[in-house]
């Protein structure tokens, strides 16, 4: 009998067949060795269904090894008739079909890409088959193996030359398109990622100083591309020679100082000087900025100033080493031929001359230039003032609110769920971006902005006017909504097995305060395991995470940070009485969108074997940034001089080059592309507030020729998350409910006085 024979058995018949291989010792720790076998040989006796669950929890915990834990699960002892155990059963079953139907939909979703693919490639559609390879990667697993393919690498090769002639020939959004794809190719070696990065930087330069002509540009890329044409442009907002004109030259020599002497990274003054010569090189040689700067339709002066700037590089690159004197030498002389040349602003120069600078650090180490100061401050205060609504631009380019928060201004003014917003302050937004909306929608506490919107079932325009006020910013969900209020839920996903479910969306001020009080109402209810889902959050406050690290460990170090040098800067520890959640079986899930503080809540967790982490691997954010003022506080410097450990060590953050980074799951759930659109969507719909009642009753009465009842006006509820785990829509969440349910059985102490009394 070979050993792969046995995988298909159950615990009991593997017993009866490993009963007669008691001289065959080797065969027998293959055998465990390759299936996990989650039973022992005990006289007659095969394991207790409780040892199993043990097993279970004891494999996710110790192993990062999906298969092995899967393979325990899908053995669960079937002889036990406790309703604890019969629950369980059921749970399992529902997961290995729900597990098994994604296999094959997997499958056929592969065979389909694969067959686009080829149908692509032959119909000479590179873009639709650069979707299809991607597609492909996502299905497979198997990054490397899909672009080896004879023609896929074919194809990448194709593209990656349309990308550059494209570039070549000004086209950058053509140009961005391919890259981008490229990009998703290569994601974890990014092989393409300066391209993309380059590319970028051209569009955000269009966008900045000729945002009309990029309005233009997307909308000949839509044409082109069959898609439905832009709404007219929308100027919005101040233009650039108003947010360049407090720029200065101290602005730029003090962030380079710092840079050079406290980034992490020990980056010195030439390679600093490097980035910002190829930074200013990158805006002369972008097309469409020919209305904002004449002087470069002159193509002999901007040669000269190019050849210039090429020579400069072309030292720096032989020999990097300046000094803050020469660095500071260097940008005059540049100012200088600038002035000869083409003419741009000076505060041009020192802009994307510290741009560049910039771009050498890391992405979190950036300049905030003056006219984006006041954006900034607000984000920092920990405080958000507006009018209290959630929108977004739907499919025809509308602004459109999907939610007015509860007990907000803009809930008390009427604004309603599904309004568009036609007017701003008297300003049509047709063609308006999210960003400039946003910006003139919220501003000082007290003062007033005017929604002028379009209502359905209204024939007339309807103007509200707002005061602006703080709006509070909950970070905190649970599973199922039971009221209107931001705090109303039913925090148990499992009420049967006690099981509660949190969902962080930040890290806030406010975040731990609202967890104490989640937890407060799920013990009061007998709360007995907890899933943490940190999925696409992006972090937040330190000491949010730290303490909320500090309610699940109960002793030791929570995280530290060290500078360049490598010396511990600073450090938290648990401390025992804040422990709340300390003893209550947790897992975490997380996935590439989970950064910063939820790494570092996720990676504490682990390295104190807290929690078990269900999901992929987090995003990769572990630094420490500094902000400091530049020039009286009218500009400011944020740079990375930090980064973060975990307890055991591990620091969190990816550089380049890097092939491990951020926290890797214990049990390792993938999630393709489809499965995280849907059940993201689920998620977010299920979170939106329900529909007011008696608003929805005044208003139909009020257009209506006969009154309605209470009986005959259906509110609007949002959808029930349920589907999540009865639909298989969210493989991630099933599998931690699954894991905590076994957990929870093997510590009930009936199911163990049931296997006694047997």
């Amino acid at each position: 009998m070979r050993i792969r024979d046995l995988l298909s058995y159950r615990p009991t018949q593997c017993a009866d067949r490993v009963r007669g291989m008691k001289r065959r010792p080797l065969l027998i720790a293959a055998l465990a060795a390759v299936t996990a076998l989650p039973f022992a040989v005990r006289g007659d006796d095969a394991i207790t269904v409780v040892d199993w669950a043990e097993q279970v929890w004891q494999a996710a915990e110790e192993h990062q090894d999906s298969t092995r834990t899967f393979s325990l699960l899908r053995q669960i002892p079937d002889e036990h008739d406790h309703l604890g155990v019969r629950r369980l059963h059921t749970s399992v079953a529902r997961w290995i079909d729900h597990s098994e139907a994604a296999e094959l939909v997997r499958q056929e979703s592969y065979d389909t890409a694969l067959a686009e693919l080829a149908t692509a490639i032959g119909e000479d559609d590179l873009r639709e088959a650069l979707r299809a390879a991607i597609e492909l990667q996502d299905l497979s697993g198997d990054d490397a193996a899909v672009r080896e393919k004879p023609d896929v690498a074919n194809l990448i090769q194709q593209a990656a030359a349309n990308a550059r002639e494209a570039e070549a020939e000004g086209r950058v959004l053509e140009a961005l398109d391919w890259f981008r794809r490229l990009d998703l190719l290569y994601e974890t070696e990014r092989s393409y990622h300066e391209d993309l990065l380059r590319i970028a930087e051209r569009v955000a330069l269009v966008s900045f100083y000729a945002p009309q002509r990029l309005h233009d540009l997307r909308n000949e890329f839509a044409l082109k591309n069959d898609e439905d044409p832009l709404p007219e442009y929308n100027a919005g907002g101040e233009s650039w020679s108003d947010k360049v004109q407090e720029i200065t030259e101290r602005m730029l020599f003090d962030a380079a100082d710092a840079a050079e002497q406290a980034h992490i990274d020990h980056i010195r003054y030439g390679e600093l000087a490097l980035g910002g010569f190829e930074a200013v090189k990158t805006l002369l040689t972008t097309a469409d900025l020919d209305e904002a700067f004449p002087g470069l339709r002159n193509e002999t002066d901007r040669t000269r100033l190019l050849r210039f700037i090429d020579a400069h590089i072309e030292q720096l690159r032989g020999d990097p080493k300046l000094s803050g004197y020469q660095f500071r030498k260097t940008v005059r002389a540049l100012v200088e031929e600038n002035r000869d040349t083409v003419a741009l602003p000076k505060e041009v120069i020192y802009r994307e001359f510290g741009n560049g600078v910039m771009s050498r650090l890391d992405t979190y180490s950036t300049v905030i230039w003056p006219d984006e100061m006041a954006f900034f401050n607000r984000s920092m205060t920990g405080e958000f003032v507006g009018v209290g609504i959630q929108i977004q631009l739907d499919t025809a380019r509308q602004l459109k609110v999907v939610t007015p928060i509860e007990g907000t201004p803009a809930q008390r003014a009427g604004v309603k769920r599904g309004d568009l917003i036609r007017m701003i302050d008297g300003e049509s937004t047709v063609g308006i971006s999210l960003t400039q909306a946003v910006e003139r929608i919220t501003g000082e506490r007290g003062t007033q902005v005017t929604l002028t919107v379009e209502r359905e079932g209204s024939d007339e325009l309807i103007p509200l006017t707002i005061a602006r006020d703080i709006i509070p910013l909950y970070s905190v969900k649970g599973w199922k909504r039971t009221g209107k209020g931001e705090t109303d839920w039913d925090y148990f996903v499992d009420p049967l097995n006690h099981i509660g479910y949190i969902r962080l969306t930040s890290f806030t001020d406010d975040t731990v305060d609202e967890l104490d009080r989640a937890v407060a109402t799920m013990r009061a209810q007998g709360l007995s395991g907890l899933i943490l889902d940190l999925r696409f959050n992006p972090g937040g406050l330190l000491s949010a995470a730290t303490r909320i690290s500090n309610r699940f460990v109960a002793s030791g170090l929570l995280v530290s940070t060290e500078d360049k040098s490598g010396r511990m800067t600073w450090h938290a520890d648990a401390s025992p009485h804040r422990a709340s959640l300390g003893s209550i079986p947790t897992v975490v899930l997380i996935n590439e969108g989970s950064a910063s503080a939820s790494e570092i809540v996720a990676g504490c967790l682990q390295d104190h074997n807290r929690a078990l982490i269900v999901g992929e691997r987090s995003y990769g954010k572990g630094s420490v940034q500094q902000v400091m003022s530049l020039r009286g506080g009218r500009a400011a410097l944020k740079l990375t001089m930090q980064q973060y450990r975990l307890p055991r060590g591990r620091l969190i953050h990816r550089h380049d080059g890097d092939t491990t980074w951020g926290v890797e799951p214990d049990i390792k759930v993938p999630m393709t592309s489809d499965q995280l659109i849907t059940a993201l969507e689920l998620r977010q719909d299920a979170d939106l507030l329900p529909l007011d009642e008696d608003e929805t009753l005044q208003e139909a009465a009020e257009g209506a020729d006969e009154e309605l009842s209470l009986e005959q006006q259906e509110p609007e509820l949002p959808p029930d998350p349920t589907r999540l785990l009865t639909e298989g829509l969210d493989p991630q969440l099933e599998t931690a409910l699954v894991l905590l349910q076994t957990r929870i059985l093997a510590q009930d102490p009936s199911v163990a006085q049931a296997m006694l009394d047997r």
